[in-house]
Parts: structure tokens; sequence; C-alpha cells
């Protein structure tokens, strides 16, 4: 038989043994660095799942987005920006309760776990941050000075680049109830560290609806004696020992409908809402004159309303509370969390409209200013939608509300650890009475940023970090066996 030369080889065949002695060299080179490297490991998997790491069930298990999630010796753990996955990782050590994973495995759907191959974690200790907010404390003057606000500790340094406006000239001129737009990185104290601030009065108008802004009136009406005509007007305080005894339940409208729904003259109820809510009031604004303009008058109520599984937000700094979230909460703390979550829900209203007078940010729409720094109360009746803003912004809006209520809590000397379970029992529509099934609840993603939150400024998060590896090394030993 005559020998085939490379002339009577179709070119078609001559290119395809090439590409096949390349994607061979492909294969090869892999498996040789991994001998030399043998920590390094590739995607074994399928994308499952990401989120905040909401329960953890043992060093090697926790849960993620409803996803039971196992994690072995040859697990690898990397950057969710770069991707790249060791097992030997410092990462490793960042599995936290609310860390934000990502999370490559195999899913059993019998057991309906996820075994993991690969854990990609967001590396939030990292993000630059940034934002507008009021000063609510000045908890340490000087060159290193030390403000609260925006849900931040803020540490203003000597190589912070300082911008006053106004009347404002020197650190020695800053004080709450003023404004800051800052932006820095939280050091391994959970500070922020600030990079760059300026320093603004605000000039805002009296509390008044807003062109696609605020939220419509709800009509408000509190308990009255029988008889009187209950004004809608807005009290200038609210006595949080009001005895109601013998008075009619006030009334308030809700929802796109407009329905009406009872605000119940319950002394006892009633008193419990307000005076949590007076307790969680920041310092600076229980110290503001009556008629300061920029002062936000505070009332606390709970109301009828069976569905509403949130608190509800009005004009005029009114916080409402239905009875059926009052129910779920098992103490103080918890009940604690819900009305910091609609005092800060006020706050950010009120941000939104220092942003539209003073337009301090140049060059941007309103639009654009609440996106990034502010928000006009998520979540309490108000359309978002008006303003352009998408999925995204929504939750950078709700994330904000989660840290101011969390300094709120903190500041009056509430548990913050109480408060991603007081929305995780919010969460289902019917809450389960069995014990165990309470126990098994899945941690929203507001309670997992939450815990994140929590981990990364109060330094109060439970880690599986070298337990969890002392345990895996020892599952891997008694394998080997």
């Amino acid at each position: 038989m005559k020998a085939l030369s490379q002339q009577n080889i179709p070119g078609k065949w001559i290119a395809m043994s090439r590409l096949l002695q390349f994607r061979s060299v492909l294969l090869v080179v892999p498996f040789l660095f991994s001998i030399s490297h043998p920590i390094l490991a590739q995607f074994v998997g399928s994308y499952v799942t990401e989120g905040y790491i909401n329960k953890v069930e043992s060093p090697t298990a926790f849960e993620v987005s409803n996803c039971h999630v196992t994690l072995t010796p040859k697990t690898t753990y990397g950057d969710i920006e770069t991707t790249l996955a060791i097992t030997e990782s410092p990462l490793r050590s960042h599995i936290l309760l609310g860390a934000y994973v990502k999370i490559y495995g195999k899913r059993n759907s019998r057991t309906k776990t996820v075994t993991a191959n690969t854990v990609l974690l967001r590396e939030d200790w990292k993000n630059k941050l940034k934002g507008l907010g009021v000063i609510d404390k000045v908890i340490a003057s000087g060159p290193q000075t030390l403000l609260s606000a925006d849900g931040y500790r803020i540490e203003i340094t000597p190589k912070t680049q300082i911008t006053y406006v106004g009347d404002l000239h020197t650190l020695s001129d800053i004080n709450a109830n003023l404004w800051i737009r800052y932006e820095g990185l939280r050091n391994p104290q959970g500070l922020l560290i600030a990079q760059k601030a300026t320093f603004f009065p605000a000039k805002p108008t009296h509390f008044k609806a807003l062109k696609g802004v605020e939220i419509y009136d709800l009509g408000f009406e509190p308990p009255h004696a029988p008889g009187a005509t209950a004004s809608s007007a807005p009290a200038e305080t609210q006595n949080p020992d009001a005895d109601l005894t013998g008075q009619q339940p006030g009334k308030v409208h809700l929802g796109a409908w407009r329905k009406s729904h009872d605000v119940p003259a319950d002394t006892a109820l009633q008193q419990r809402i307000a005076r949590i809510g007076a307790r969680l009031i920041p310092a600076y604004q229980r110290d503001l004159a009556e008629n300061d303009p920029t002062k936000i008058h505070f009332r606390f109520y709970a109301v009828d309303d069976a569905k509403a599984r949130d608190d509800i937000g009005g004009l005029d700094g009114l916080v409402l509370v239905p009875q059926t979230v009052v129910a779920r909460m098992q103490n103080d703390d918890q009940l604690a969390a819900i009305l910091a979550d609609g005092i800060a829900a006020q706050l950010q209203r009120q941000t939104a409209r220092v942003v539209k007078n003073s337009r301090i940010l140049t060059g941007m729409e309103l639009t654009g200013d609440i996106a990034q720094f502010a928000v006009p109360g998520l979540g309490i009746a108000t359309s978002l939608t008006s303003l352009g803003v998408g999925h995204q912004e929504n939750i950078a809006f709700q994330e904000e509300r989660c840290r101011v209520a969390l300094a709120l809590m903190s500041n009056a000397g509430f548990d913050i650890l109480q408060a991603p379970e007081a929305w995780r029992r919010l969460g289902p529509r019917h809450l389960p009475t069995n014990d165990q099934k309470l126990a098994q609840l899945p941690y929203p993603d507001r309670s997992g940023y939450m815990l994140n939150i929590i981990g990364l400024q109060y330094q109060n998060t439970t880690a599986i970090g070298s337990q969890a590896q002392q345990d895996l090394e020892s599952t891997a030993s008694t394998s080997d066996q």
C-alpha cells in the first residue's frame, strides 16, 4: 500500500488534526499546573444560588436563599470578582452569618441540600462607600473627628479632603443636624474612614408633599373622645402615657383604594408603641425647638390591618405598625426594629427634600441624587417608579434603612441582633405555630444584610472559620482511613 503523503490529505482533515493537538495541550496544561499547585481548583458543578448567609446550621453547613449548603474538605473559596478559588484561601474565615456568597456545586433534590464545590465571597469590607446623610451625633471632636451619619460611624482624618459650604469653615463648626456627603472605606474596626467629605447646612422647608417624591396623605385621625371632632392635623408632640379609656378609635386610609382602618383606642397597646418609638427618636431631633423646620414630629400608633407585614409611614413623622406585626414580635427589641425602620424612612424622606432644596450635588438630576444618596421612603405607600428608580436602587434604599435602623436601635440600647429575627418572623404570610417549623424559617435578604452590617460594623457576628476548618480536616482524615 502506498504511504499517504500530506499532499494526499484534504486540507480540512489537516486543520482538524491540528485542532485536536491544540485541544490536547489545553487539557494537559491545567493537569500539570494542578500537580505543582495542588490547592488550586476549577469550578466543579453548576451555579446554584447567591445571596446573604442567613443561617449557620453547623461549622460545615449554612443556609442562603432558602438553600441548605454543605461544605466539604475539597470545597474551594474565592473572591466573587476574580473567581479564583483555592481550598486554603484566607477568605474561608470570612464565611460569616450575613456574608454575601455565590455557590457552585451539586444540588440534591431529594434532601434539598447543595454540596458546595466552590464558594465565592463578595468582599464587602473592601467596598468604597459613599452617600449623603444628616449628622445625628458628633462622637469625638478634633483632628480625628468621629461622626454618626447615614448608619455609619464616619472618621474624618487629617488626610480627608474636606469641603465646607455656607457658614461652615472648620471642623469645630460641625455638629449634629448638619449634613455630610462622604466617600471612603471601612476599616477592620468598622469605622468608615472618609477620603472625601462635604459639610453643609440643610435648608429644608417644613414637611410638605413634593411631587413625585412624597407619599400621599393618609388622612390619619388619632383616637378621640366621643362626640369630639378628630383632627388630621399633625400634633406637635405625642404623649406616650395618654389614657385612651372610653375614647373612640381613630381612622387612617391605607392602600391604593384608600380603605379605612381603625386606630384602636387600646391604652396598653398604644402606650407600648409610643414609648418604644419615643426612645428610638435620634437625640438631636428631640433637642430641636418645636418650630425648627428640620424637626420631625414623630408619632407612633398601632393600626388594625390584618394583611400588612411592615411598618407604614405617612406625612409629618407618622409611623404606624399593624396589630398583626405587633402580635408576631416576641419582645420589645423586635418591635423596636420595626419602629426604627419607620423612623429611618422618615429621615430618608427628609434627605430627599434636602437634595432637592439645596442642590448641593451639582450636575445631577433629582432622581440620580436620590438613587445614589437618599431614599424617599421605600415600601411605605410611595411610588418609586415615578422617580425612574430601578431594582438595584430599591435594594440600595432598603439597605440604607437597615443601617440607619440598626444605628437607632444601638443608640437607644436595644438588642440589634433582634432586628434580623424580627424581619424573619414577618417573612411568611402565615407564621407557623409549630416550634420546629418556626426555627426553620429562612431569613429574608433584609435580615441577611442586617447581619452583614452587624458583623462589619458592630463586631458581633458568628463565624464558622477556624473551628470549621478543624472539623473539615477531621472529616478528611476520617475519610482517608
